[in-house]
């Protein structure tokens, strides 16, 4: 589950009140970290839940979103600036860490470095891999070729050279039974 406060890391951390039947909180360790411990013990959850995850400005989000972005000065500066919207619909890139959705089609060229980046952070891979239904057979020879050549590339600057050369193999003779 991700925590519903920074809605980036998973929520490791189960806030239980026992005296009463309301659902837990559940957060990360850097954002329970931010939480007072005696409102934890004070406030109703619903209200400390609510607190901490409606009354954030975009700003503040934006900031806890930063460590996301390595070294990538451009997204930070697009983060940071809050000026920067859309000027079709008006949504901007808090928008779419909280809603987990864009406004409009014009926001995925706007806003494409930092989504690519948040799905290679969170994902592993900023393309969706899910099950392929192909009309003919060569179309899976050439998806399989594909995705072998990206991962040589990543192999080869990994420096994982053995890796490297069964891909190339691999592909050589995917290839080749292609052409037939």
């Amino acid at each position: 589950m991700i925590c519903p406060v920074c809605k980036i890391r998973t929520a490791t951390i189960h806030i239980i009140d026992i005296d009463s039947s309301q659902k837990p909180l559940r957060i990360c360790k850097e954002c329970q970290e931010d939480i007072n411990h005696v409102e934890l013990f004070c406030e109703d959850l619903e209200v400390l839940k609510e607190k901490f995850t409606s009354n954030k400005s975009n700003h503040q989000n934006n900031l806890k979103y930063l460590s996301i972005f390595k070294n990538d000065d451009s997204i930070k500066k697009l983060l940071l600036n809050e000026e920067t919207k859309c000027s079709n619909c008006g949504s901007s890139p808090n928008d779419f860490f909280s809603k987990g959705y864009l406004g409009c089609e014009e926001d995925y060229d706007l806003f494409r470095s930092v989504i690519n980046q948040i799905l290679m952070t969170l994902n592993g891979t900023a393309q969706h891999i899910g099950k392929k239904y192909y009309k003919n057979p060569k179309e899976k020879v050439i998806s399989r070729i594909n995705t072998l050549e990206y991962n040589l590339q990543k192999a080869i600057e990994e420096e994982r050279y053995e890796l490297a050369g069964e891909m190339t193999k691999e592909i050589q003779s995917l290839k080749d039974s292609n052409e037939n």
